[in-house]
């Protein structure tokens, strides 16, 4: 795998709202998470 084709992983990740996505060729494994940002608190004053 190249990094043109993680790159495309990335990118279908993230177009499709996915947190995480894993492939595996062979004895490789490639697995892209990204981080979810926590949701900010709101004060109601």
């Amino acid at each position: 795998m190249n990094i043109k084709q993680i790159r495309e992983l990335a990118q279908i990740a993230a177009e499709n709202g996915l947190s995480a996505i894993e492939i595996a060729e062979g004895e490789n494994r490639v697995r892209i998470e990204r981080a979810v940002a926590a949701p900010s608190k709101v004060s109601s004053a």
